[in-house]
């Protein structure tokens, strides 16, 4: 039996899968950044704007999409995420200011860099947990939700 495209795009816990995947590739390209700002600076510069606008559409997604269900599980897990969310912005918004050769700039990365995997860590051993409590067609509609907002965002 075949499935349709839109239960195909929205299988039970497809979100978490989505976040997860999203989570391992701006980690990935903290590295990359981490490894190209020594060497080759115009490279690091592409990559910082990767993750800035990565991480950027990622927290509006999750701020929209996640955290009102967040919030009716768990309210102190979600102002503790919001908070964190918060924090990366104030970073962002510092290390946008900087230029590439700022003695600064590599540090103020690398904070940002641990408060997102510490925000990344908190997420998948907790919140996660609590999603995967909702039922499956809340789960699914966040899927497609988030899916219909990144393409929005990419078209």
């Amino acid at each position: 039996e075949k499935k349709s495209a839109e239960m195909e795009m929205a299988e039970n816990g497809e979100i978490i899968q989505i976040l997860e995947k999203e989570h391992d590739q701006v980690k990935e390209l903290f590295h990359l950044f981490e490894v190209e700002i020594e060497s080759n600076k115009k490279r690091a510069g592409t990559l910082l704007n990767k993750i800035i606008s990565e991480l950027k559409g990622h927290t509006k997604r999750e701020e929209r999409i996640v955290y009102p269900s967040l919030k009716k599980l768990d309210e102190d897990l979600f102002f503790e995420a919001h908070e964190e969310h918060h924090v990366a912005d104030l970073l962002i918004a510092e290390i946008k200011k900087l230029p590439l050769d700022d003695d600064f700039l590599a540090a103020k990365v690398k904070v940002l860099q641990e408060n997102i995997e510490h925000h990344i860590e908190e997420e998948q051993s907790q919140m996660f947990k609590e999603l995967e409590s909702l039922s499956e067609s809340e789960l699914s509609k966040m899927a497609m939700e988030w899916k219909k907002a990144k393409q929005a965002k990419a078209a």
